[in-house]
């Protein structure tokens, strides 16, 4: 028996074949150039957001660089206004406080009104314990006799001379403040030295708001413009040598001449031995 083929006959013809496979290549070049213009877009659109993120972090950094510009400048100006505001206070003080009768003149160890009268109550409470009657407020006038940074140190002597209750305020290098206060007249022999035996002297601490009462026995107590040295105070336990800015001062302590059994450890320079300066101011606390 003859079995007969179940293949059908392929009624496409070879014309419409190649129209097929015309229409498919043209599909696929177009396609190719769809993903090629897509890509070339993409690239476009990335180049163009890397430049804008290159342009604006430029922008950002240029806007921190000024930023932080403007702050230094306000951080400056806030230092500038501090300064002036302390050099403002300075003149409050001095002219509530130092200038009587017209005496014009700045003071720079005083740095507040409270530490001026501290210092200036401690030595009218002295004044009234030694001579035993009260000084009144009105008759309680402090002259700056001396400026360290303004006055020539070599008329450090002629500047506190004939005056009487003096106080001569020292300030270290490293900030320490320290005071001498003496209440006899500053006489000048015909050499211009000063050599005084009263016992009638203190030192003052601007740190422990003390005064320190002169306990010793000796008769070299307070002198001024002896050999090299300007001030002398003690049996040589504190010094204040000739240009002072140069050679500063020398402290023996414990000094054995005071009593600073209230104390261990030295309050005047911080340290034993020699010490630089950085100011010397000289006031008269008058009581006329």
């Amino acid at each position: 028996m003859k079995i007969q083929s179940n293949k059908k006959t392929n009624n496409i013809n070879e014309e419409s074949i190649n129209s097929l496979k015309d229409f498919r290549q043209r599909q696929i070049a177009s396609n190719i150039k769809y993903h090629i213009i897509f890509i070339c877009l993409l690239i476009i659109i990335n180049t163009g957001l890397s430049v804008f993120i290159i342009f604006y972090k430029s922008k950002i950094n240029t806007i921190k660089s000024r930023t932080s510009s403007y702050h230094t400048q306000l951080n400056s100006a806030d230092e500038s206004l501090s300064s002036k505001n302390n050099i403002l206070m300075h003149k409050l003080v001095n002219i509530g406080c130092l200038n009587q009768y017209g005496l014009v003149r700045f003071s720079f160890i005083f740095t507040t009104t409270e530490e001026f009268k501290t210092i200036q109550n401690i030595v009218y409470d002295y004044r009234k314990e030694i001579e035993k009657k009260e000084i009144p407020n009105e008759f309680r006038n402090t002259f700056l006799l001396f400026q360290g940074f303004t006055d020539d140190e070599k008329s450090f002597i002629e500047r506190i001379s004939f005056f009487w209750n003096l106080a001569i305020f020292i300030e270290t290098s490293e900030g320490k403040k320290f005071g001498i206060f003496i209440a006899d007249l500053i006489t000048p022999d015909k050499n211009n030295e000063f050599d005084s035996t009263t016992d009638k002297i203190f030192l003052y601490s601007f740190e422990t708001k003390q005064k320190y009462n002169y306990i010793g026995k000796g008769k070299k107590i307070f002198r001024l413009n002896v050999d090299d040295k300007m001030i002398i105070v003690g049996d040589d336990e504190l010094i204040i040598y000739q240009e002072y800015y140069l050679n500063g001062g020398e402290i023996n302590f414990p000094m054995k001449s005071f009593d600073l059994s209230t104390i261990n450890n030295n309050v005047f320079t911080g340290q034993n031995g020699k010490f630089s300066i950085a100011n010397i101011e000289a006031f008269c606390f008058s009581q006329t």
